[in-house]
């Protein structure tokens, strides 16, 4: 697979974390393990910096909840240095983008320079 021009400047793939209830469910982290896939073809370290605390789904809910439900969701664990860095969020799906909107905003806070995101499905909402 040959590298797009935006991610030669890359410096890590962050994966949307999941809250620990649903790794409890599920038993699996899909979008971890989609970002390792893709960081493993692209030659670009997969950085899981982000964790997220408990939330309800954002399935069935209006673009206003769907904001107000992932406000303050996701930080940064420990002393991450993200000063000036270029990261670009992974997910499977968006929806109102509510979700890499929150994510970036934590990414930000914590220093990173730009922030991109790469998706697999964009749904209709």
């Amino acid at each position: 697979m040959a590298r797009q021009l935006w991610l030669g400047d890359i410096c890590g793939l962050v994966p949307i974390p999941q809250p620990w209830d649903r790794w409890l469910t599920r038993q699996f982290f899909p979008v971890g393990d989609l970002a390792e896939q893709a960081g493993r073809c692209l030659g670009i370290p997969v950085w899981p910096v982000l964790c997220a605390r408990r939330h309800r789904p954002q399935v069935g809910l209006s673009f206003g909840d769907r904001l107000r439900n992932v406000t303050d969701v996701f930080r940064v664990r420990g002393n991450v240095d993200l000063r000036g860095r270029r990261l670009c969020l992974v997910d499977d799906v968006t929806t109102t983008g509510a979700t890499l909107q929150a994510a970036a905003t934590a990414l930000v806070r914590a220093g990173a320079g730009q922030v991109y995101a790469a998706v697999i499905a964009k749904a209709a909402g």
